[in-house]
């Protein structure tokens, strides 16, 4: 008997065993302008009925699955138990803690996080993200040979990534879609300020604040002036912006932190304190230091709430955000800018117009293993083939060699 219960409880063992190696889980990272549509896809590769989720809340209690920083979702992708955990640091972050492992990780829900079916549970800002580990996989709105993190950087050698391994389907680069970008002028920015030259964008972050007469052309607008707030250096959006515009992608900045209440702003629809404001204070991120001034945001969600505040006195704030955060700093009362005096739509990026985009990219190791990669491998044509906002790679009119190259025609 004791020998018939000392088996079975091998067998229950073995089984249990079985069971976890059969679980897939995959952590991600990365893009912050980019995880909307990212989210969406996730959602859409799992199977029917047994997606289950849950999201983290952000400061002001308006996260949305869309635009939360991170999330737990469970349930089956061809049959197989699936955990897809996504916590967004930024583009050049992504990069640098995939490419960079095992030096580098990333915080994640805990696997015992209580996960609900859509529209999921949403927990708490400030929910403790307890599983720390390096993730599998990084979206970026950027290459990697753009990115500060390839080669040797810091003593620490970074992989090439996808350099055997790559997605059957998608362009080269592990392209997944058309990350597009605007610039926005904070709530209280008088009715003049509608444009953003490159010219523009390489003064003001270059020296933290300009006169709007410089942006207006308007002798009265001299007293008025201009302050550039903006991401720090794990930011994608960051780099593409400095790319784009003339300034350098890894161009060392100055940047204003708006406060509210005397801590950096994170939420909308308020007040910010009033000047003088402060430069960026200095920081070292994951081993890279940043000096006085050119710091900025974590995240791009926040960074949206603090530029739709108003300002005091002749002031107003100016920055640069992904589409989906242009949108929401929009929605709450900020500003869109043109961008060299064309305003942005899928029409103007798809043809040639609208410069300010670049290409998005899913990136992974090629030491990934299998079961991993099937599921990077999904998510990528899901994106691509689907979820990726418009224009469509395959739409698009004009293409460019890498970020902030000039923008050819393609036909």
């Amino acid at each position: 008997m004791k020998l018939l219960k000392l088996m079975t409880g091998s067998i229950l063992a073995l089984a249990l065993v079985g069971a976890a190696q059969a679980q897939t889980t995959m952590r991600i990272t990365g893009s912050t302008a980019f995880r909307s549509n990212t989210h969406t896809a996730i959602q859409n590769i799992f199977d029917a009925g047994t997606l289950t989720f849950a999201y983290l809340d952000n400061a002001n209690g308006t996260a949305t699955i869309s635009n939360t920083s991170a999330a737990i979702f469970k349930g089956n992708i061809g049959g197989v138990a699936t955990t897809i955990k996504s916590h967004w640091s930024g583009s050049e972050g992504g990069i640098q803690t995939v490419a960079g492992a095992p030096n580098f990780t990333v915080s994640y829900f805990a696997d015992t996080t209580s996960t609900l079916p859509p529209p999921g549970n949403k927990l708490p800002n400030g929910t403790a993200l307890t599983d720390s580990s390096v993730p599998d996989v990084a979206m970026a709105d950027t290459f990697q040979a753009t990115s500060i993190f390839h080669g040797t950087v810091n003593g620490i050698t970074y992989a090439t990534l996808n350099k055997q391994k790559k997605t059957t389907g998608l362009p080269a680069g592990q392209i997944v879609g058309v990350v597009q970008f605007e610039f926005v002028a904070s709530n209280s920015a008088p009715g003049g300020l509608a444009n953003m030259t490159s010219q523009n964008a390489r003064d003001l972050w270059a020296n933290g604040h300009m006169a709007l007469s410089l942006l207006t052309g308007v002798s009265g607008d001299e007293s008025f002036t201009v302050y550039a707030a903006g991401r720090d250096i794990d930011s994608g959006t960051r780099l593409t912006t400095f790319a784009e515009t003339g300034l350098g992608a890894l161009a060392t900045v100055k940047q204003y932190e708006p406060l509210k209440g005397g801590v950096r702003a994170n939420t909308c629809c308020g007040a910010l304190d009033a000047p003088p404001y402060t430069l960026e204070p200095p920081a070292t991120i994951n081993g890279i230091t940043e000096p006085l001034g050119d710091g900025g945001y974590t995240s791009g969600g926040d960074l949206a709430n603090a530029i739709s505040n108003t300002t005091s006195g002749s002031t107003c704030f100016a920055t640069y955000l992904g589409l989906s955060d242009a949108g929401t700093a929009i929605g709450n009362g900020a500003h869109a800018l043109t961008y060299n005096g064309i305003p942005y739509s899928v029409t103007a990026v798809q043809e040639g117009q609208y410069t300010f985009w670049g290409y998005e990219h899913l990136f992974y190791r090629d030491t990934t293993v299998a079961k991993v990669k099937t599921v990077a491998d999904k998510l990528a044509l899901q994106i691509f083939n689907t979820d990726a906002p418009a224009p469509h790679y395959n739409d698009m009119k004009v293409t460019r060699k890498t970020d902030g190259a000039v923008v050819t025609q393609n036909f």
